[in-house]
């Protein structure tokens, strides 16, 4: 796991690209501690930092090429599969020089060019600059683990792990788009391809781009398909296979010349790799978790039963109120305002681990493929009321709906039926709580704006598909790769830790889309399929449990330990000067919360984000870069 940049102009030019380059990686040492270098030429900038997790020797550092120097790579994630297809290689001499998977890419790019993304497993991005051609080859992988952002301009072609690299050249210009505010306050993240700034992008999972002195093209090589099998009297040999495919998914991620262990919450999802890697290795696995004080929100009771029906050699912490110099910091890894209050969790659990281990798996990706979550399977009960009218939903119950307090039963269930019994199709959170809070030059600047699906090149397939098959699309494109995978790079790679996630294997994506429907969720039963799968192998207990997210206590910090802190940040004339919110309303949000008479949390930490960020990237007296 490592942190790369660079840059290709499309015209050579006879600059010192050294310095810059330099400043770039410099930005994401923490990414990789081990090494740093750095790669120029007339044309190209290549920099690289280095986690040292496959062939430790210094013979793998990057920027790497090939034996006549015409290839060069950097090259961020961890392929799978590499030495099964390094296979093929010495068969005919290949003249490999090290053991890294770094040097398979290589050869596979000499061999197949850019379709060699066929013959790799794993999570990655990387540049590979073809000094023959003029050319440089830029991908992302299937699903999304690994970011890619990049900037272009008439010049050149700018590419980062992270967002800040880029900001490292102080010619790229600092602008906020308003409707990237708008994305943000709709989903609690910025969905790729848009990034918080003008003319900054994420390259979007599952695609490659091609740079050459004519320009740039993106070319989508992957997608997920969703064909569900007909032969449903052969339920058990599909069991059989996704089992397999676990077992196999656990088993890549396993090799590894540094310490490995793995997050265990006691979900699901979890236990299902703390399980298998028990089985696979027969070793006792390093596990980790965090609780809280706050009982309601602490999962380290389950997470210690699992540990101890594995055998693990199990490691817990109970994180407090967060000390306030956290969240700062926090925001710094994040480059862009991120509200998932989850990351807090993420850090801490990532940064005790990292006094363990290097690497750690973990259960990510089982409720979007597997149909886990609750608004799933609240999905089903919106089929009686389509019946109603439109304009009756829209005029007469939306404003009863979104008027609920936001901890009401069934408000959720509420707003769907008001705004579209088709709940996939509401994109983002609170609409009505977000139009309110905007102030008037805010609601024109966004004024020809509206989200829509239009906006997401990703989503090409929604037609046609099951309902739940709809929902989970569109989480697989959206929240999956822009809130929980940037979540887990961002704050594992903060602490210098990488995690691989078994169950996003795309072996198994690909196996989950051909699931009937009705396998997936029976009923309230979400995880259908795959609970009967695992249990083979986990305690039934973990079933039955009711499921948790993987939260902080914000509402009871911010009532209590948080409440000067948030009100003195929200309520700053540097907040207020922004423009972009009424602040009567910011008020009357804090008010109503450490009253209890409505739970604004989600709304706090949102705002809370969105501050933050302003002063450590866009305020010249407080950014830090």
């Amino acid at each position: 796991m490592c942190g790369i940049a660079g840059f290709f102009h499309f015209q050579p030019r006879e600059d010192d690209f050294e310095p810059l380059v330099t400043r770039m990686i410099d930005q994401v040492v923490y990414r990789g501690p081990d090494a740093g270098a750095t790669y120029t030429d007339e044309q190209v900038a290549l920099g690289h930092r280095r986690l040292s997790i496959i062939d430790l020797s210094s013979g793998a550092h990057q920027p790497m090429s090939n034996k006549d120097g015409s290839v060069w790579i950097v090259f961020n994630g961890e392929i799978y599969n590499f030495l099964e297809v390094r296979k093929e290689f010495e068969a005919e001499n290949y003249p490999f020089k090290t053991r890294s998977d770094t040097e398979v890419l290589i050869a596979l790019y000499e061999k197949y060019g850019t379709n060699m993304l066929e013959k790799i497993n794993g999570m990655y991005a990387f540049a590979i600059y073809d000094k023959r051609n003029k050319q440089m080859f830029i991908a992302r992988d299937r699903i999304g683990k690994k970011p890619l952002y990049y900037y272009r301009d008439s010049e050149r072609l700018m590419f980062a792990s992270e967002m800040k690299s880029i900001l490292a050249d102080t010619t790229v210009p600092r602008e906020i788009e308003p409707t990237s505010v708008d994305l943000y306050f709709s989903f609690i993240f910025v969905p790729a391809p848009y990034t918080m700034l003008k003319n900054i992008y994420k390259l979007l999972p599952g695609h490659y781009m091609v740079v050459n002195p004519d320009g740039m093209q993106i070319h989508r090589y992957w997608d997920v398909e969703y064909n569900p099998i007909t032969d449903l009297e052969n339920r058990s040999k599909y069991e059989d296979e996704l089992y397999d495919l676990i077992y196999k998914a656990v088993q890549r991620r396993l090799i590894s010349d540094v310490p490995l262990g793995a997050f265990l919450s006691g979900g699901v999802d979890s236990s299902s790799v703390v399980g298998m890697m028990s089985i696979v290795n027969e070793i006792p696995v390093k596990t980790f978790t965090i609780g809280y004080e706050e009982a309601d929100y602490s999962e380290a009771p389950d997470a210690r039963f699992i540990a101890e029906h594995f055998k693990t050699i199990h490691e817990e912490l109970t994180v407090k109120p967060a000390s306030v110099d956290i969240f700062p910091e926090l925001v710094w890894h994040f480059d862009e305002p991120f509200g998932d209050a989850s990351a807090v969790a993420t850090y801490y659990v990532s940064k005790m681990a990292r006094d363990y281990v290097t690497v750690v798996l973990s259960g990510d990706g089982g409720d979007e493929l597997f149909a886990g979550y609750r608004r799933y399977q609240r999905s089903g009960q919106l089929d009686k009321y389509r019946r109603i009218p439109e304009w009756s939903r829209k005029l007469l119950l939306s404003p009863v709906a979104n008027a609920l307090p936001l901890n009401f039963p069934g408000r959720n269930l509420a707003v769907d039926i008001a705004s579209d019994p088709d709940g996939w199709k509401n994109l983002g959170v609170y609409p009505y709580i977000k139009n309110q809070l905007y102030s008037s030059d805010m609601r024109h600047k966004l004024r020809n704006f509206e989200i829509s699906f239009d906006l997401f090149p990703q989503l090409r397939q929604l037609d046609g598909l099951h309902p739940l098959s709809q929902q989970q699309y569109l989480d697989f494109k959206l929240y999956l790769p822009d809130d929980i995978m940037v979540k887990v790079d961002k704050m594992s790679m903060a602490c210098s830790l990488e995690t691989r996630a078994p169950l996003l294997d795309y072996t198994i994506a690909e196996f989950s889309a051909k699931l009937p429907p009705e396998w997936q969720l029976e009923g309230s039963n979400g995880k259908a399929f795959l609970k009967k799968v695992l249990q083979r192998y986990v305690p039934e207990r973990v079933f039955t449990k009711p499921k948790q997210g993987f939260d902080i206590p914000k509402r009871h910090w911010f009532k209590n330990e948080l409440k000067s802190y948030t009100r003195d940040i929200l309520l700053s004339d540097s907040a207020r000067q922004r423009g972009y919110l009424k602040f009567d309303l910011v008020e009357k949000i804090l008010n109503d919360h450490e009253q209890g008479t409505r739970d604004y949390q989600v709304w706090i930490w949102n705002l809370l984000n969105f501050e933050l960020w302003h002063r450590t990237f866009m305020d010249p007296a407080t950014r830090r870069i």
